[in-house]
């Protein structure tokens, strides 16, 4: 949701398969020492996909690129529409795909968290079926209202100065 807009907001190519990136959609623009990739793995597997990536960029980009990651994840622990950047963080907070993450790669990753609110329960199962229910209208507006905007800002940031 939030890549889709992104990748049309920042004017790259629209996210395709590339064929000699397994796992994944990318976005990449000629001049420019950033890009965009959204897995198509499970996000429980998600670790894999970025293996691949970070191992094709240091095989056929090495010269123009030192390979970091930036990854927007959904956050249970934060309200609807709250981010929150952790630059060089590999705390998962439970969350199974960064966990899949940082037991394949080693290096620290920053991220930004993005606030999609917990159940009222602790039950795994309603929790599963809240992280993967449609966002209502509601949440919808609180997330291109406000945390949308704040990412954008963070990732312009981090294109303009290089650094994560």
């Amino acid at each position: 949701m939030f890549l889709e807009q992104m990748v049309k907001d920042f004017n790259f190519p629209l996210l395709n398969r590339h064929r000699s990136i397994t796992g994944g959609q990318v976005s990449i623009k000629n001049d420019e020492p950033f890009m965009f990739f959204e897995s198509s793995t499970y996000m429980n597997t998600s670790g894999d996909a970025c293996v691949k990536l970070m191992r094709w960029l240091k095989q056929t980009k090495a010269q123009e690129y030192d390979p970091k990651l930036l990854i927007l994840h959904d956050e249970l622990d934060l309200p609807v529409g709250k981010i929150k950047y952790r630059p060089e963080s590999f705390k998962v907070s439970g969350h199974n795909g960064l966990r899949d993450i940082k037991a394949k790669i080693a290096d620290p990753t920053a991220r930004i968290a993005i606030g999609i609110d917990r159940p009222d329960t602790k039950d795994s199962r309603v929790v599963a079926n809240y992280v993967l229910s449609p966002f209502t209208n509601q949440q919808k507006s609180l997330l291109f209202d406000t945390a949308y905007f704040q990412a954008v800002g963070i990732i312009q940031d981090i294109r303009e100065n290089g650094h994560l």
